[in-house]
């Protein structure tokens, strides 16, 4: 049997941060060339667009999934939800089956959920991630390294993200026994799952991360036996950081005296609450209130420019308030309850890190998760 000449494998794990590496010989054999990669602020919605155009947020335009514009909203065919007792409405069951709904409905072929938005409030609220990102076209702004490749014309293989794992890893060990690609690349989410669970130590933590080896080499060596050169990266998009509090930004702020949608709107994230100010007295009197809490900070313009998060027209916030590294926003509009393990904190924090594991010595070396766009474009286009 022939060999093809080369291929490229992006093997990608959501959260398998620097500080997770650090605990492990992960990958020792196969991927000696380790690197810590900066992470931008924000969440999996930020990080992946970075690392697909190789830009800032505030270029390729995506940040949060949710953002205030009552005008566009797709939400506000759930208005009449609010009639509904919260032993209903919260349920994560019939918010999944919305979700889907939704989906059909309009369309959406990217990552959608409405999470624990409440419905009174969700027709104030658009969002932004409504197109596959995984496929050409599927950024708000700019083109992809999907884009590239299509353009390029590279025969290359992403299965479906919403496959599981298994079935994804399963589906390039298959392609790459054709030999008719030469670039793949492919997200899971494992291990992020499991630490937003129990956190980020433990035996179940340990059984992932040796899975995730077991699964590296079972495609290393399945490469090898069809292509004569494999270049191999394993690498993430941010940390994950355990969570040691909780704290209800919310209800400081709904004591104010001012009326959601009227005076202000908020959206809160798990580790930031976004927001909008729609009069000079509830910029004041949310400013004065944010400003005195100890469980986080008021983002400075200078941190929104370098972090690269500053949309000229506040499309994500007029403020963000950032919890401390391990504190939660609860009740929050992406979960009622605490969970052991989160991410989304001030990107220069050690557990924000994310990492590359390669068995190609780069030069110069990337220094951020936006800096594997060129490592994926030049390897595509080799």
């Amino acid at each position: 049997m022939n060999k093809k000449p080369e291929v490229a494998i992006f093997f990608f794990a959501d959260a398998f941060g620097w500080e997770i590496l650090k605990r492990y010989k992960f990958l020792k054999s196969i991927c000696p060339y380790k690197h810590r990669l900066d992470t931008v602020f924000g969440y999996s919605s930020t990080a992946m667009p970075s690392i697909f155009s190789g830009r800032i947020p505030s270029s390729h335009g995506h940040f949060s999934c949710f953002y205030y514009s009552p005008e566009t909203s797709p939400f506000k065919i759930l208005k009449w939800m609010k009639l509904l007792p919260s032993s209903i409405a919260d349920r994560g069951r019939v918010r999944n089956i919305i979700s889907r709904l939704l989906t059909r409905l309009y369309g959406f072929t990217g990552y959608f959920q409405i999470y624990n938005v409440p419905f009174d409030r969700i027709a104030y609220f658009d969002y932004s991630e409504k197109d596959d990102i995984f496929k050409p076209g599927g950024l708000l702004h700019g083109e992809s390294i999907f884009d590239e490749l299509e353009k390029h014309q590279i025969t290359y293989h992403c299965p479906d993200w919403h496959l599981s794992d298994q079935d994804q890893i399963d589906s390039l060990y298959q392609e790459l026994e054709k030999q008719k690609i030469t670039w793949a690349f492919m997200h899971t989410a494992r291990l992020d799952n499991v630490m937003h669970l129990i956190g980020t130590k433990g035996e179940k933590v340990d059984k992932v991360v040796a899975w995730y080896e077991e699964q590296a080499q079972r495609l290393w060596d399945q490469a090898h036996k069809y292509y004569e050169r494999v270049s191999f990266y394993f690498f993430s998009d941010h940390g994950m950081t355990d969570v040691t509090d909780q704290y209800d930004v919310r209800s400081k702020i709904e004591v104010l005296g001012l009326e959601f949608g009227k005076d202000y709107a908020a959206f809160y994230d798990s580790t930031m609450a976004r927001i909008w100010f729609l009069n000079d007295q509830a910029e004041k009197k949310i400013k004065e209130t944010l400003s005195q809490l100890d469980c986080g900070r008021i983002v400075s313009e200078e941190e929104l420019d370098k972090w690269g998060v500053n949309f000229p027209d506040h499309k994500y916030g007029d403020l963000i308030f950032l919890m401390n590294p391990g504190h939660l926003i609860i009740p929050g509009d992406m979960g009622l309850r605490p969970i052991p393990g989160m991410h989304g904190y001030d990107p220069e924090d050690l557990d924000s890190y994310a990492h590359l594991s390669t068995n190609v010595k780069l030069d110069p070396p990337p220094r951020s998760i936006a800096d594997m766009y060129q490592v994926m474009l030049q390897d595509a286009l080799r």
